[in-house]
């Protein structure tokens, strides 16, 4: 998931316009025409002037006519590149802070679900399989209660970074609750997203955390559902994968069911 731009978004005004040039072509370029278009501007008005109230242009006349937008056009272009960056940081912040989980960074719950939905009803259009995969992480209010909620937390990042390197960047990963994630295999069937599923199991299972009132070793338990012709929207994935991890945990935890 690339990082957001502001030409994205339709620019509005002369400053809309501005920012989304400087996007497009880069600062240096947009810098260079600024200036250039300054000093032609400003040399065309000093002639044009000079020949209507002397009959004739000084090369002195143009020469300072061309000094005075050479040197302030590149910074008072400068300062805005400045200020349009600052604007884009502040608005790349603003979107990470509502599509993102705070703590791990993954997907938050509401996005997640939305991009879940576009990318299911994109996969129906094309008759193509995707498998969603239920993670909870086994006994972790005893965790919390245990250790201290800095060591969930902790183990809450480190167990969402060890999902994410094991994802492609086509497949969707986000936290749907205290420990809860979701993630959306897109074009991966059953028995492919078992392997998946397995592989995360077991990195999980390996990862261990030393804490200051002793040493944590999460696992997790999984349950996966795949689309079909009868289970294609999110809701009905949902359920299925939601029906799957219970059986897991049923069945002793830490384990996959699909």
């Amino acid at each position: 998931m690339g990082s957001a731009r502001y030409s994205e978004t339709a620019p509005t005004g002369a400053l809309g316009v501005l920012r989304s040039l400087i996007h497009r072509f880069g600062a240096g370029a947009i810098t260079l025409a600024i200036t250039s278009a300054s000093v032609l501007i400003s040399m065309a008005l000093v002639a044009s002037f000079d020949q209507l109230m002397k009959g004739h242009v000084p090369v002195l006349d143009l020469m300072a006519a061309a000094m005075v937008p050479a040197i302030l056009a590149p910074i008072a272009t400068y300062g805005f590149v400045r200020l349009s960056q600052e604007l884009d940081r502040a608005e790349e912040q603003v979107r990470a802070l509502a599509t993102r989980d705070p703590l791990t960074g993954v997907l938050n719950h509401r996005h997640f679900m939305e991009s879940a939905r576009t990318e299911l009803a994109r996969l129906a259009r094309h008759e193509r399989v995707a498998t969603l995969l239920f993670m909870d992480v086994d006994c972790f209010k005893r965790v919390n209660d245990q250790l201290g909620h800095a060591a969930g937390d902790h183990a809450l990042v480190e167990i969402a970074a060890a999902c994410q390197a094991l994802l492609r960047r086509s497949d969707l990963l986000g936290r749907c609750g205290g420990d809860e994630f979701l993630m959306l295999l897109s074009e991966t069937s059953g028995d492919a997203a078992m392997i998946v599923a397995e592989r995360i199991r077991v990195t999980i299972e390996t990862l261990a955390f030393e804490t200051l009132l002793g040493e944590l070793r999460p696992t997790v338990s999984i349950g996966l559902a795949s689309s079909d012709a009868e289970t294609c929207s999110f809701e009905q994935l949902y359920q299925r994968a939601d029906r799957n991890l219970y059986l897991a945990k049923q069945k002793g935890r830490n384990q996959v069911v699909g």
